[in-house]
């Protein structure tokens, strides 16, 4: 097994929709046996702003973590349909084993 993370932003969006929320629905209809979605309170990227919730309006651009922990080759898969709706997105993958 290998676990599969995709770092992204609340603002990333694909035709609109939030990014993740994309992910999510694609990774569902090709099989990927589940996914947690993670929001962040703060953080910094390649491009060295700050990503961070206004605490009076409760919005911004949150960072973004999806989690995936599948099969090597469905997994690969996974990333290739990341890779196709997001060419910046950063996508680490390690193994796994449960326990």
């Amino acid at each position: 097994m290998k676990a599969f993370a995709v770092f992204l932003s609340e603002g990333d969006v694909y035709e609109d929709v939030p990014l993740h929320k994309v992910i999510m629905e694609k990774a569902k209809e090709m099989g990927i046996s589940g996914m947690t979605i993670i929001k962040g309170y703060t953080g910094y990227g390649k491009h060295k702003g700050t990503s961070e919730i206004d605490p009076f309006h409760g919005y911004g651009d949150k960072p973004v973590i999806v989690v995936v922990i599948e099969e090597e080759e469905k997994g690969k898969k996974f990333v290739e349909l990341v890779k196709s709706l997001k060419s910046d997105a950063l996508v680490v993958s390690w193994n796994v084993e449960r326990l």
